[in-house]
């Protein structure tokens, strides 16, 4: 690229780096209080008392390993990315938790700048963009995901899913990466948590309300078809790896208070759930530390609930 054909070149806006690191200080004072927190429920057995996390050559045992050391296999998820960063987090911070909580801090503030960027890449104006941001940066409902050490597999699933979701959106962007770099990103959110695997379809919802698109969904989408094809590959391959590690495709790992209900009383169940996930969006008057089927008991029947 010639020096004037760069001079040209349209680089990153100077007042959305500016709004993005504004948003990450915001997001960083808020939880600036959980630095003296310490190891709590489950960050006890799944990192204070996890050895395998504790020495720098047990790193390949940690990547080949169930997320929780106290359970069979079949009954844990498999999360190496969150397991590594615990292990990297223990030997720099000599396994001091205020050195973990630290790094959720920051992980919450870099996942805030991101969607403030996405929001701005959507067609946003800065202030509602702003706005956005800021609103989920302070939320209380993040709370547990950020002062509990474990809440980290959700800010690392969050923090790459939008990052692939911005390399979507750059679609002119030095397209031979593009690719390449969805792909990654994807592969790192299945690692951190498996709730990533909805990434596929939160594309498809970007491609829907993107500003630039210039041509019918269904046409826009077989442009990009080599995306979802790499997504495909990508989970196929984390499935591989997944499989052999806990000896099943699935989780096993059936909470005792659904087990031995019937599909449509679990199905009712999670219908009884969403709400109370929507009511603390809008109006979080109080928390607690679990909101599943323990606390909101189990739907046995149908009633206007």
């Amino acid at each position: 690229m010639s020096a004037e054909r760069a001079a040209r070149r349209p680089g990153p806006r100077p007042t959305a780096a500016l709004l993005a690191l504004a948003v990450a200080a915001l997001a960083c004072a808020v939880y600036l209080n959980s630095l003296a927190n310490g190891f709590a429920m489950d960050d006890v057995a799944v990192i204070q008392r996890n050895d395998r996390l504790h020495s720098a050559g047990r790193l390949l045992e940690v990547l080949t390993t169930p997320y929780w050391p106290a359970k069979e296999p079949i009954a844990s998820p498999y999360r190496p990315v969150t397991s590594l960063s615990f292990a990297l987090n223990w030997a720099a911070g000599r396994g001091h938790p205020g050195a973990f909580h630290a790094v959720n801090v920051l992980l919450h503030a870099a996942v805030a700048a991101l969607l403030l960027l996405l929001l701005l890449r959507l067609g946003l104006p800065a202030a509602a963009a702003t706005l956005g941001a800021a609103v989920f940066a302070l939320h209380p409902v993040h709370t547990e995901a950020v002062a509990n050490i474990v809440g980290r597999a959700e800010l690392l699933v969050a923090c790459f899913v939008l990052i692939a979701a911005l390399a979507y959106l750059r679609s002119t962007a030095r397209p031979w990466l593009r690719i390449p770099a969805i792909a990654l990103a994807y592969a790192l959110a299945l690692g951190s948590k498996e709730n990533a695997i909805v990434l596929p379809a939160l594309l498809v919802l970007l491609e829907l309300f993107r500003p630039d698109r210039d041509r019918p969904l269904r046409t826009a989408l077989w442009r990009e078809r080599w995306v979802y094809i790499a997504l495909i590959l990508v989970t196929a391959g984390f499935a591989a790896v997944r499989s052999p590690v806990l000896g099943v495709l699935t989780s096993g790992d059936v909470a005792a208070y659904i087990a031995g209900l019937s599909t449509s009383s679990r199905i009712a169940t999670a219908l009884r759930i969403w709400p109370e996930y929507l009511r603390l969006l809008f109006y979080p008057r109080d928390l607690i530390a679990d909101y599943g089927p323990g606390v909101i008991f189990p739907v046995t029947s149908w009633d206007p609930r």
